[in-house]
C-alpha cells in the first residue's frame, strides 16, 4: 500500500479514495461546515481589511487572542449568541437569507 497523491491511497487491489476513510456526513453537516469556513474568512478579510493583527482584534473585539485564533481556524462551532455578538461589537450588520 503507498500514499498516491492528494486524494487517495493505492493498494495492490483496490484504489481508495480519502471519502471512503471518511464516515459519511449529511448534507446538514456539509451545510454546518461551510458556514463556519465562511464566518471564519469573513473575520479574517474583516481583521485584515482593518490592518489589525489578531492580538489588536481580540482587545476591539474584547476576546482573548486565541479567541481570535479559534474564530478564524475555520472549525470553530460558532453559536447564534458568539454571532450576535461579533456583529454587534463591530457594528455591523447581518442578513440572514433562506431560499
Amino acid at each position: 500500500m503507498y500514499f498516491d497523491g492528494m486524494d487517495s491511497i493505492i493498494n495492490e487491489k483496490k484504489k481508495i479514495s480519502i471519502f471512503d476513510l471518511l464516515p459519511s456526513l449529511s448534507e446538514a453537516d456539509l451545510l454546518a461546515s461551510k458556514l463556519k469556513v465562511y464566518i471564519s474568512d469573513f473575520i479574517i478579510k474583516y481583521r485584515k481589511n482593518l490592518v489589525l493583527t489578531q492580538d489588536a482584534f481580540a482587545a476591539l473585539c474584547n476576546v482573548s487572542a486565541n479567541t481570535i485564533s479559534d474564530w478564524e481556524s475555520g472549525h470553530y462551532n460558532f453559536t447564534v449568541e458568539e454571532i450576535a455578538y461579533i456583529v454587534k461589537r463591530l457594528g455591523l450588520k447581518i442578513r440572514l437569507d433562506f431560499e
